[in-house]
């Protein structure tokens, strides 16, 4: 299978004869992204030759012979995201995930003074989208309220300006809100089940807030300083181990 250049995609799972020792073959492989190896004999020795596969984004490593000492071994591996469910303690996980995130890491110390006053911009951010997306949400109360459609799209984008206004830097979001009006239908909205999990300065005046939503997506949030007031300036999602625009 090593010789498949266009291969991207590669599950063995439930084979007791997989080791992970074969994958030495794949040190050089061209595509290969994603690996399913569930219920194998991959041990931590092998799982250090697999997590050199360079494009390696995703694996699944659940009931293998994988340590958390091993699995610890491999933090460093940042760009690669790893299923480890029912192998691994939830503590276990989110401490790899920790050690995952700070092998990235190349920048000073957390002001926690700042991050404080950050991490409560954010929820208070994540609040009022979640109210504002309840009453996108509620087309009835809208109607009522609002002769047409248009007249509709306009109260609506005109809070979620007033909204960004309060909370985030001054600049076009194309294709985002609240440039482009888009909302979430599913209770709590976009940030309802948001939880708070890392923090990274950046510089000084820069600095990221990381969370993971009910799906267990990453995502961060960049806030930037400008005369001595903190703002959130944009959003990215953690796709695949790579940090992509996700807009807020």
């Amino acid at each position: 299978m090593a010789t498949l250049p266009k291969l991207k995609l590669l599950f063995l799972e439930e084979d007791k004869k997989i080791t992970g020792e074969g994958f030495k073959h794949f040190l050089q492989h061209p595509k290969l992204e994603h690996l399913g190896l569930d219920k194998t004999n991959v041990n931590d020795e092998t799982l250090k030759i697999i997590v050199q596969i360079p494009k390696l984004k995703t694996i699944s490593l659940k009931g293998t012979k994988v340590t958390f000492e091993g699995l610890m071994a491999v933090a460093s591996s940042r760009k690669i995201v790893f299923y480890l469910e029912g192998s691994f303690s939830e503590e276990q996980i989110k401490t790899f995930e920790q050690a995952q995130r700070n092998a990235g890491k190349k920048k000073p110390a957390v002001n926690q003074e700042d991050f404080e006053h950050n991490k409560q911009l954010l929820l208070n951010f994540f609040d009022e989208m979640t109210k504002w997306e309840a009453f996108a949400g509620n087309r009835d109360a809208l109607e009522d309220a609002y002769d047409g459609y248009d007249s509709q799209n306009r109260e609506l984008q005109s809070r979620c300006r007033e909204i960004f206004k309060k909370y985030c830097t001054d600049k076009k979001r194309s294709g985002y809100r609240p440039e482009g009006i888009s909302y979430s239908l599913m209770k709590g909205g976009t940030y309802g089940r948001h939880k708070i999990i890392d923090s990274e300065q950046i510089t000084k005046n820069k600095m990221y807030i990381y969370t993971q939503d009910e799906s267990n997506l990453q995502h961060r949030f960049l806030f930037i300083r400008k005369e001595d007031q903190w703002l959130i300036d944009d959003a990215q999602c953690n796709f695949g181990g790579r940090w992509d625009k996700c807009g807020l």
